[in-house]
């Protein structure tokens, strides 16, 4: 949908509110106050816990490529403030196409899973979307995306290492980008499966987890490199990742028993 196309159906949706609202009696507004605690407490749940846990190491190794880029550039390839900043260009088309790529491969790999289970694609059917295996759906497409990613951190910090011509680096910032798009655009995906009547908060919960990693990482990642050079500082990194990659099986195998015990529990705590 384009912005043009958006504003339109927003400004619809607007002034039909308005007139059923003028027919409606007022009642007080209420300020909405977020419930911070409740976000914090689905980290916690068997499935999700594991998958926040890869993702924030996945995209703190990631963005830890950026911090020490412009210092890189700046001072290998003697470029100004202007050139330095368009050297982040590639991995930001990188992180469009990945992201661009991984939604269609999310729509194919969900209806043939349905298919190979003779269910129908239709998500709103409750009953079975807690029998489809969704975890499958979308976590057998994380693989390839993942080990692009963690190649491209290890081999980053060889190519800076070694000097080589400026078309490397920027090359690799692009595969870095798509490597980095897909399983956060899968697994952001799979949240939101996973909690559909509270996307918000899961969303918020995951945005707090890699953001905090995230921050965490990429303000001790110079130091880090100042002790050990940069190959053996983003070979860590990708070792890192590759070694919190498990995670992500755990929640394929077990994830539907993991899904199937919250919803019962849900269920008991609304009928109590």
């Amino acid at each position: 949908m384009s912005i043009i196309q958006k504003y339109r159906e927003k400004r619809r949706d607007l002034e039909t509110a308005s007139k059923r609202s003028s027919r409606q009696p007022q009642h007080a507004r209420k300020i909405p106050i977020p419930n911070i605690f409740a976000a914090i407490r689905i980290m916690f749940e068997k499935d999700v816990g594991p998958l926040m846990f890869f993702m924030s190491l996945f995209v703190m190794a990631n963005y830890a490529i950026l911090v020490p880029l412009q210092d890189v550039i700046r001072r290998r390839y003697g470029f100004n403030n202007l050139q330095v900043g368009l050297c982040y260009i590639p991995f930001s088309i990188g992180s469009v196409v990945g992201a661009a790529s991984v939604g269609k491969l999310l729509n194919w790999n969900y209806a043939r899973v349905a298919r190979s289970i003779g269910l129908s694609p239709d998500r709103n059917r409750e009953d079975d979307m807690r029998k489809f295996p969704i975890e499958r759906a979308r976590l057998d497409l994380v693989w390839p995306w993942t080990i692009l990613a963690v190649a491209m951190i290890i081999a980053w910090g060889w190519v800076v290492d070694s000097g080589t011509s400026l078309a490397v680096p920027m090359v690799i910032q692009f595969f870095a980008g798509a490597g980095v798009a897909g399983p956060v655009s899968i697994l952001t995906t799979l949240l939101v499966d996973l909690y559909p009547q509270n996307p918000g908060r899961v969303s918020a919960a995951f945005n707090l987890t890699r953001a905090s990693t995230s921050a965490a990482g990429t303000a001790v990642v110079q130091y880090i490199i100042d002790s050990w050079g940069y190959g053996y500082t983003y070979l860590f990194m990708g070792l890192l990742v590759l070694a919190a990659s498990p995670s992500i099986l755990m929640v394929r195998k077990w994830g539907p028993k993991w899904r199937e015990e919250r919803y019962q529990r849900l269920n008991g705590l609304r009928e109590g």
